[in-house]
């Protein structure tokens, strides 16, 4: 059962209560939020590592040497890839992307990989969301002849890399970072501020200061693309057009783009993202769907499996499999974490080495625990809330029995007790258009600036029905008396709350919920999505 936290009210004005509650205050800051302009991008010669990475890339071009930017497979990675590889084609680079497969190289880059590329000519890597872990990786680079420049936003580790120039920053994305040196390069952002905002998403980076501008600016963008790959994409995903936000990234685009490096191969949706070819862009965007499909197969029947497994008393969750997807891992642990408000470790066992993915909860970092663990793992890379690790199949037991030691040492019922906080308790004169239009100027929403939620007390249920498949979803017509004199009737809707429904046609109800607008029949009508309800008491 989730615990309600209302927010303390300070201020009768609506809009700044919800600043106040994101940590905005004042004058000032809340006109930078609200107006989020380009002018407070800082810039990138700013970020130590870009001016000496700017410099050999310069070098590499006047000599002619072959650069390789080599990414990740999810759309982070893929985003920041294109950003890159992009930039530099455009400007006259030698340079060729390079995404590692993910069941057989994993995350990261891999001493095969840069051996090979070694070989094959290479004397610049430049890594895009990924290579701050990666010490030993470096030095087979050095000792191949290769010079290595690290851009990545994962968390530092005490020992980093002995590269030719690092940029780091911890609060882009993969793909935010790799455009800052791509603008010190000569990008122009309009032109790959798509891109960025794809990845900001994808990746739950928290929508503030500079992830704001850019999304801000870069969903306007995105509706307007001029990038054939992703209308066509828009397109398959069957978004109407220029109706894209930040959900329809997260929800529908995104896990698009993933599939390919979760089935297949992302090389396929790095093609989508740059090719200039419509034809091929149709091509493109109706594989990586079908792809999609496959994939929610396979991630519901794992979701299945995991949950056949779990112990449901442990504190955290943590089950290996054969049959789990490598490529699903990460979803799995996810949805199990939303479910049970507890952190959650997948682990996708093959016949020698394994690899895992773990999602966490706010107040237990699982990247630190995978760091205390580290004699166990091969290797292992992530923030606080999302992690993944390689490991050998006869330590996976050891790893279990330490992940359970530390949870009964760091997780109390207090951490395990999930909470939804409230920003405000309307009353139901308050729920309007007029109240609708400032949540609006909150938007784009995301990590670290969520959609705002609401209290309303005692609705009457008019109405109420289970909808979608396997009546998944609760929609309710509800009344509730206001002050203003004629009762206030409107519909909401409770996504994958089907199954906790215990409500009945003319029961008395507190929501919370968020607002939204549906249109029906020409008429633009006010909507609540329902986040929980209790019985009103």
């Amino acid at each position: 059962m989730l615990k309600w936290v209302i927010a303390d009210k300070i201020s009768p004005d609506l809009l700044g209560q919800l600043l106040f509650n994101r940590g905005i205050k004042g004058q000032k800051e809340s006109q930078n939020f609200l107006e989020a302009p380009f002018t407070n991008l800082s810039n990138p010669k700013d970020l130590e590592g870009v001016e000496g990475a700017s410099d050999r890339l310069e070098r590499a071009k006047s000599l002619g040497e072959p650069i390789v930017v080599y990414g990740d497979f999810d759309v982070d990675g893929i985003a920041a890839t294109a950003i890159l590889w992009e930039t530099l084609w455009e400007r006259g680079y030698k340079v060729s992307p390079y995404i590692p497969d993910r069941s057989t190289e994993g995350y990261g880059l891999n001493e095969t990989a840069i051996n090979k590329l070694a070989k094959e000519g290479a004397k610049l890597i430049v890594s895009v969301d990924c290579g701050i872990t990666a010490v030993k990786e470096a030095q087979v680079a050095k000792a191949a002849g290769v010079d290595l420049i690290i851009t990545d936003h994962h968390q530092k580790p005490p020992q980093t890399p002995e590269a030719y120039s690092i940029i780091h920053q911890d609060k882009l994305s993969g793909a935010g970072v790799a455009a800052k040196l791509a603008l010190n390069l000569g990008a122009n952002l309009e032109k790959i501020l798509d891109l960025i905002t794809l990845a900001t998403i994808a990746d739950l980076v928290p929508l503030l200061g500079e992830n704001r501008i850019f999304v801000k600016h870069g969903l306007q963008v995105c509706n307007n693309s001029s990038r054939v790959g992703l209308q066509a994409l828009i397109e398959q995903a069957g978004i109407n057009k220029n109706n894209l936000g930040t959900y329809e990234i997260g929800f529908y685009l995104a896990p698009r783009l993933n599939s390919m490096g979760r089935l297949e191969h992302a090389l396929d949706s790095l093609r989508l993202l740059l090719t200039k070819n419509t034809e091929r862009a149709k091509e493109l965007a109706k594989k990586i769907n079908e792809t999609n499909v496959r994939r929610q197969k396979l991630m519901d029947e794992a979701i299945k499996l995991a949950k056949s497994l779990v112990v449901k008393e442990e504190k955290i969750f943590c089950v290996d499999h054969s049959e789990f997807p490598v490529g699903v891992v990460g979803l799995v642990a996810g949805r199990l974490v939303d479910e049970f408000g507890k952190p959650a470790v997948i682990i996708s066992k093959s016949d020698k080495e394994s690899k895992g993915s773990a999602r966490s909860i706010p107040g237990f970092n699982i990247f630190e625990f995978l760091k205390e663990t580290s004699d166990l793992l091969i290797s292992s890379g992530g923030h606080p809330m999302a992690a993944g690790f390689s490991i050998e199949n006869s330590k996976i037991e050891e790893f279990k029995k330490r992940l359970q030691e530390k949870a009964k040492e760091r997780l109390d019922e207090k951490l395990l007790t999930p909470e939804i906080k409230i920003d405000a308790e309307l009353p139901p004169e308050a729920i309007s258009f007029s109240t609708f239009d400032i949540v609006r100027r909150l938007e784009p929403f995301g990590v670290g600036n969520p959609n705002p939620l609401f209290l309303t007390k005692n609705f009457e249920i008019l109405d109420l029905r289970l909808v979608g498949a396997d009546s998944k979803h609760l929609k309710l017509f509800l009344k509730a008396p206001s002050k203003l004199g004629i009762p206030l009737t409107l519909g909401a809707i409770g996504f994958n709350l089907g199954q906790k429904n215990t409500l009945k046609i003319g029961d008395t109800v507190d929501l919370v919920y968020s607002l939204g607008e549906d249109f029906w029949d020409g008429q633009r009508k006010l909507v609540l999505k329902i986040k929980d309800f209790n019985k009103a008491s």
